[in-house]
């Protein structure tokens, strides 16, 4: 007899090779009649055993002969076919995210003895094949093949003689490559990205402030520490405040301060700024204008929430702050 040997789907097709003109075949399948008796021609036979009816694992094949008026006989070769029921629902593990030249690695935890899973990423097989021992397979996506941002891993499970299933589940690894900058504008340090920020002076956390952009209130070394996606990186430049104009009085007056209503500030002549502008700690502008040498600026603060406030005046070269505070 010839018998495919290990079946996943599909139905076994058994092949009886020589067979006796007029003698009635029946195969049993694991100790059970299965289908019709078939009667012999003198050539092969063959016979098919829907898949649903073999168990998984072993199955034993017999072959039955019989004629009329004789006892029936089994035939002395039996065969032996394996079902394997790929699994297609494993639960699949990686690590998420691939930061700046890391790779991604994503897992079988309870990957199925003797099955082939081949990774494939973005729709596009990658890497070899591997074949279970039964143990978690982990497998490695180098930094250089993933694409930035989002990318889709899923497997295909084969064995031989039978088609490759897809698994049912995927996951993501999400590649990740900050390329942190800091721009100066008028005063204002501004970062690349809109969120996940964390600034520092010389060295020191400045705490709550995780704004895109910060108004310089102070001279220093100002750095920039970027969070996206667990990925974190540092600015790759930094600042030292150099130009800035410590003392505001020396331009300008301010009063009243504190204040419930209003600020009036008085431009002294003899100066190079041309703007003045409002801004809360984290650096959101509030109010920004044109101003004038020896001119009164009046600032409301009306609409404002109680709190410190910074008022900047900018120059082309240089510019000067100073706390203010609505009560």
């Amino acid at each position: 007899m010839e018998s495919p040997g290990d079946v996943c789907l599909s139905d076994a097709e058994i092949t009886l090779l020589a067979s006796q003109e007029g003698i009635g075949y029946q195969l049993i399948l694991n100790s059970i009649a299965q289908g019709d008796i078939v009667i012999g021609t003198g050539s092969e036979l063959n016979f098919t055993v829907p898949n649903n009816d073999l168990v998984e694992d072993e199955n034993l094949i017999e072959i039955e002969a019989s004629f009329d008026g004789c006892s029936n006989r089994f035939l002395d070769e039996s065969i032996t076919i394996n079902k394997t029921i790929v699994l297609t629902d494993l639960i699949l593990e990686s690590t998420g995210v691939a930061c700046k030249d890391e790779s991604g690695i994503v897992s079988i935890p309870t990957s199925q003895v003797g099955i082939e899973y081949q990774l494939v990423l973005n729709g596009e097989n990658f890497g070899d094949p591997v074949i279970s021992d039964g143990s978690t397979i982990n497998f490695e996506i180098e930094n250089s093949n993933l694409l930035e941002g989002s990318n889709a891993v899923m497997f295909m499970a084969s064995l031989d003689n039978c088609s490759s299933q897809e698994l049912i589940n995927f996951v993501e690894v999400i590649k990740t490559t900050l390329d942190v900058e800091i721009t100066e504008i008028d005063g204002t340090f501004n970062s690349n990205y809109a969120t996940g920020n964390r600034w520092f002076l010389n060295g020191e956390l400045l705490e709550g402030v995780t704004s895109q952009s910060i108004v310089v209130s102070e001279p220093g070394v100002y750095s920039l520490e970027v969070t996206q996606n667990g990925c974190t990186s540092s600015v790759s430049r930094e600042f030292a405040v150099t130009s800035l104009v410590v003392d505001f009085e020396t331009f300008a007056t301010v009063f009243p301060n504190p204040t419930s209503d209003k600020w009036i500030i008085d431009i002294k002549s003899n100066n190079n700024f041309n703007t003045i502008r409002l801004t809360d700690l984290n650096g959101k502008i509030i109010l920004s204008q044109s101003i004038q040498e020896g001119k009164r600026v009046v600032l409301s603060s009306t609409n404002l929430r109680k709190g410190i406030y910074l008022l900047s005046l900018i120059g082309e070269d240089e510019f000067t702050v100073k706390r203010v505070i609505k009560n």
